[in-house]
């Protein structure tokens, strides 16, 4: 193995968070399920921090004892989010192209591991799902694979008086181009997800609320199961798929949370 005798200083030039560092919500992450998409067992799915802060919370619970240097924001407050800062919005991905996706994406980013779409192939990505029909590889199709109803969804989620968000149905068209998204070419029934009040939203209780919609209405066309490797939670995976109702679910994580909030204290640099 090599051994390498530099000395490097790390420096990260501290940035918003784009949905504000008050909220602290959904389920953290388990110990077993660590990866890519879930580095750090215990954080949640809205931690509320910038990456400046999360660096010095990684840092300091791994033990990593790196020199680590933050650069602070001036001005930047733990209420704002992106459309107070002023800042113009660069997409961190191609497919999040506006603060206010950013907002419903801990919710509608569960749904793309799904066998819905999302909105990637449409001019507004992350503000929609629905699906289409799901030709197979003979491609051959008939009226039992359109099992989607908008309308029906769009019903039952505003019956479920979710603060911060309503619900419309409708239908988008998906493009036919070379990236093939999910039901390219279509035009699909689709929910389109609109936020009303960002303060009272709790985006990753409104996915878990989704998710459990779509589960009772289409138990067995709906892929749950995709969602559940993102949630990186037994516990709420099992609950999901069980049916209990979200808002026990959310309740539930409602201890790890606060002992979350209270070892990301020390790492916090603003008011």
């Amino acid at each position: 193995q090599a051994t390498y005798h530099l000395k490097l200083d790390l420096v990260v030039l501290d940035r918003p968070d784009p949905v504000g560092g008050l909220a602290v919500q959904g389920p953290p992450v388990d110990a077993a399920h660590t990866g890519y998409v879930a580095y750090m067992a215990g954080i949640p799915t809205r931690h509320g921090m910038t990456y400046g802060e999360l660096a010095r919370y990684m840092n300091a619970q791994k033990s990593l004892n790196a020199p680590l240097t933050v650069v602070p924001m001036r001005s930047w407050q733990r209420a704002d989010l992106w459309a107070d800062t002023g800042l113009r919005w660069t997409p961190p991905s191609p497919n999040l192209r506006t603060p206010g996706a950013a907002i419903l994406y801990p919710a509608l980013g569960l749904i793309e591991a799904t066998n819905l779409s999302v909105g990637r192939g449409t001019e507004h990505p992350f503000s929609f799902f629905g699906a289409g029909v799901s030709v197979p590889k003979t491609g051959n199709s008939g009226p039992d694979d359109v099992w989607f109803t908008a309308l029906d969804v769009a019903r039952t989620l505003t019956d479920r008086h979710i603060p911060g968000v309503t619900f419309t149905a409708g239908a988008e068209t998906i493009a036919e181009d070379a990236n093939r998204y999910p039901f390219h070419g279509q035009t699909i029934e689709a929910v389109r997800v609109t936020c009303t009040d960002p303060a009272a939203l709790d985006s990753p209780e409104l996915g878990i609320e989704i998710l459990a919609t779509l589960h009772k209405l289409y138990p067995t066309k709906f892929k749950l199961a995709g969602a559940l490797r993102l949630v990186a939670n037994p516990a709420t995976g099992d609950a999901s798929a069980r049916g209990d109702d979200p808002r026990d679910i959310a309740r539930s994580w409602q201890p790890a949370l606060d002992d979350f909030k209270t070892k990301r204290s020390a790492a916090l640099l603003y008011p």
